[in-house]
């Protein structure tokens, strides 16, 4: 759904502020990440990032490192993309991802990174950036 349902439901109406967690998952040509739309998929942070100032004067999102670069080329031309606040290592637990074959290891090279031993076999880190017109 996206931002649609702020035309369709609140025309016309703007924020101030505009905070989004968006699945964070790239599906780097795996198909069967978007089924699992509430992890998989990167739609609502591109939309976010490329629409999102149409809505709100600021735009705070959390993004994965897994899905830097594939963002980047869509902040658009009147606005700036700036991480604020601490970078947060976090473990990776999202189960679609281990159960893909091929996927963790297209992650692990998107910048995934594999703990040799611990509790949690898998890290990202997770940043929050803001949007906001320049």
């Amino acid at each position: 759904m996206g931002l649609r349902w702020i035309e369709k439901e609140l025309p016309g109406l703007r924020f101030d502020v505009m905070l989004c967690n968006p699945p964070y998952l790239p599906d780097l040509g795996f198909k069967e990440i978007l089924v699992y739309q509430t992890t998989g998929g990167t739609f609502l942070a591109r939309e976010v990032l490329s629409r999102g100032l149409e809505f709100a004067d600021r735009v705070f999102l959390n993004l994965s490192s897994i899905c830097e670069g594939v963002l980047d080329t869509l902040v658009p031309r009147s606005g700036s993309l700036k991480r604020i606040g601490r970078v947060h290592r976090i473990p990776f637990r999202v189960p679609i991802a281990c159960r893909v074959p091929g996927y963790l290891r297209r992650l692990l090279k998107r910048g995934l990174e594999e703990a040799p031993r611990g509790r949690y076999r898998y890290w990202h880190n997770i940043s929050t950036y803001a949007l906001s017109r320049t």
